[in-house]
């Protein structure tokens, strides 16, 4: 491991972070050392800006892959990496083909969904692929009318998933990025046994065994495409109550003001949202009921 390398710095201080954090009695952090080190991340603003979460969530963790350091790659593979299925049917061939993608983090459309549920059945949604947008088979050398869809492996799920709602996307009439204030609701305990291939290609009558997950945090943003702030409601894994984060203030927070301060939908100066949701997967089910 190169010691002078950013990734590596990168590491050190968000270790020193953690550390600081599980230890210290002190109201809050520090944190000049990390932000001046994730100037390795290349991020598109500048680091003492505000940056897009996503991106920084996404190429944090490739910094600590590209580390080289073992304890942690295999951390952050064992903790969130997860595998979608490509499946791609050619109609007038009978080939299939299929290709697997890692992940750590899914994005989820939001624009008229309504639910996190209905935006992942839209994720796994067959589509027939035919005219300029038919696919190339590789078996017949040649592109042909199929159907393709991508879903989950439910033996490669992670441990914790992250999902990405996709707030952000470009207006199709005036080409400019606008941010999507819908309401879209989510729940405290998820199932994604639902949205992985062995599930959807199940015959009718077999009922898989679930894949629980229970809501841990959420990252909210406050504002529109050019201002705005974000804070995180986090449950602590030991007493399971809820807390909200805003720079380096945290007081105690009411879950059941979730709905309220995260589904979106608001009008006027209420315009915030979840962005981020981080779901831990649920190795017992009496624990599943426990927090739900």
């Amino acid at each position: 491991v190169d010691r002078r390398s950013g990734a590596y710095k990168i590491c050190y201080e968000l270790q020193r972070t953690f550390l600081f954090l599980a230890g210290s009695d002190k109201r809050s952090f520090d944190t000049k050392n990390l932000v001046t080190a994730c100037k390795h991340l290349k991020l598109y603003y500048s680091v003492t800006s505000q940056n897009d979460t996503r991106e920084f969530c996404d190429k944090l963790m490739a910094t600590i892959d590209e580390s080289k350091i073992q304890r942690l790659t295999c951390c952050l593979r064992r903790c969130f990496g997860g595998q979608t299925i490509g499946q791609s049917n050619f109609r007038d061939c009978g080939h299939v083909s299929e290709t697997r993608d890692s992940f750590t983090t899914i994005e989820i459309p939001v624009k008229d969904m309504h639910t996190l549920e209905r935006a992942f059945q839209s994720y796994v949604r067959s589509e027939v692929m035919d005219g300029a947008d038919a696919i190339h088979c590789d078996m017949c050398g040649q592109k042909r009318v199929g159907i393709r869809r991508t879903c989950f492996d439910i033996n490669k799920l992670p441990k914790c998933l992250i999902i990405h709602l996709k707030r952000f996307v470009t207006d199709m009439v005036t080409g400019d990025l606008v941010k999507v204030q819908d309401k879209l609701e989510f729940p405290n305990k998820l199932d994604m046994a639902p949205f992985t291939g062995q599930v959807l290609d199940a015959k009718s009558g077999v009922k898989p065994k679930p894949r629980h997950y229970n809501l841990k945090g959420v990252i909210v943003h406050d504002g529109d495409l050019n201002t705005g702030h974000y804070f995180s409601y986090i449950q602590d894994r030991e007493t399971h109550r809820w807390y909200h984060f805003d720079d380096e203030n945290v007081i105690p927070f009411d879950p059941g003001r979730i709905e309220d301060e995260c589904f979106g939908g608001g009008k006027g100066r209420k315009k915030r949202s979840a962005y981020m949701l981080f779901y831990e997967e649920v190795d017992d089910e009496s624990n599943f009921q426990q927090n739900n």
